[in-house]
């Protein structure tokens, strides 16, 4: 971001003296372009002033600049409104707006800036800042996806959602936020709701996670634990066919009680009931039990053992030949760009190599939303050598 801009943005902005070593009971991150500007005011002008969040607010820079947001923001004089410096510490009752050419993460609880290399359109700058916020803040994390913004934002609800956040997707006024249509962070997210009704999840969803009890699962005797956590298996297997009686029992009941203190359910007898009376509340559950843990060349051993059998698939392929690899349960796809990767690099040894096509597929049709366009964290990916050819750096 130029210097001249910064300078101008900051004068603009009001920033009461904050408090020390202040933590922020959670982190909201907000994206929004020019169609939804008006919501991100309605959102602010609602919102609790003394609630003790901290806001990111990243901007598509389609047709507004950053510092048209901070100036309307900073106008309302309800809360410190600020351009997102590098290192400094995220506060409490802060607004953060990245700037019209920066890349906002977040490291210990500080914002890490860094000047765009794409161009506007190719940065990535919505989902890199949500996923950046999901991996810092985890279940403290909320993401607020605004209207406008297509499959911007898909993957930074992926990833609240996989680390135990809020996600929160606009729609229009009047629609019933049913997942049964759309597509992109609308159709994964855990709610879709006008503008006017974000604000007080937002406030609902802090006052829960400070909350010492775990949903009330804590409180349950095993015993009752284990005959609930089977009704729902059971439910789930009633409404979507798929059976989930042998999931691993850690990792459902953690699913079971994020879908609790989303929808701020008390008791798992209650939310059992939920489950019986809304088909789309066990798709919902269905679909955070289907949410992968995935990375690039996740089990090493078993890629070396791969990459060692890799030669022996292109025996006997000549030009016009086509091999062909199916990868099932492909999440979010890393696992299969590090097979096309070894793939590739075979392949880049032979004078006359064959076609090659791999398919991807996951139970979770969503998962994969974007497959011609996907986008990873760099810190996630393997080395250069491996990445230089198939990948781009957003």
């Amino acid at each position: 971001m130029a210097y001249d801009e910064q300078e101008s943005m900051e004068q603009q902005a009001t920033a009461p003296d904050p408090g020390r070593h202040q933590q922020p009971v959670v982190i909201v991150g907000i994206a929004v372009c020019a169609q939804s500007v008006s919501s991100l005011e309605q959102i602010f002008s609602q919102i609790d002033v003394d609630l003790g969040a901290s806001y990111l607010v990243a901007v598509r820079q389609e047709g507004v600049e950053a510092a048209a947001v901070l100036d309307m923001l900073g106008r309302q004089d309800r809360l410190a409104v600020t351009v997102a410096v590098d290192g400094e510490r995220i506060l409490p009752n802060h607004v953060y707006i990245g700037g019209s050419d920066d890349m906002m993460t977040l490291e210990d609880g500080h914002i890490r800036i860094r000047p765009a290399s794409e161009p506007i359109g190719h940065r990535g700058t919505i989902d890199t800042m949500l996923i950046s916020l999901a991996e810092h803040a985890q279940e403290r994390a909320i993401a607020v996806v605004l209207r406008g913004l297509e499959s911007d934002g898909t993957a930074g609800v992926a990833a609240t959602k996989k680390f135990g956040g809020l996600s929160i997707v606009e729609t229009s006024k009047g629609t019933d936020g049913s997942s049964e249509e759309g597509a992109g962070a609308l159709a994964i997210a855990d709610l879709r709701l006008p503008a006017q009704g974000i604000a007080t999840h937002i406030s609902l969803y802090a006052g829960n996670v400070t909350e010492e009890e775990d949903a009330g699962l804590d409180d349950e005797p095993p015993s009752a634990l284990e005959a609930q956590i089977t009704q729902i298996a059971t439910i789930l297997r009633n409404v979507t066919s798929h059976d989930f009686h042998g999931y691993k029992r850690g990792t459902f009941t953690r699913r079971v009680q994020r879908r609790m203190q989303v929808l701020q359910i008390g008791s798992i007898e209650a939310y059992v009931e939920r489950l019986r009376a809304s088909r789309d509340e066990v798709q919902n559950l269905f679909q955070d039990l289907l949410i992968g843990v995935t990375q690039f060349f996740r089990d090493p051993a078993e890629f070396e053992a791969l990459e060692r059998e890799v030669p022996r698939l292109f025996e006997g392929k000549e030009p016009g030949d086509q091999l062909r690899v199916w990868v099932l349960g492909c999440a979010t796809g890393e696992e299969a760009y590090s097979i096309a990767m070894l793939l590739r690099e075979h392949m880049a040894t032979m004078d006359y190599p064959p076609d090659v096509q791999i398919f991807a597929t996951d139970l979770d049709a969503r998962a994969g939303d974007c497959p011609g366009r996907p986008l990873f964290r760099c810190d996630n990916l393997p080395g250069p050598a491996r990445t230089a050819g198939p990948l781009v750096r957003a």
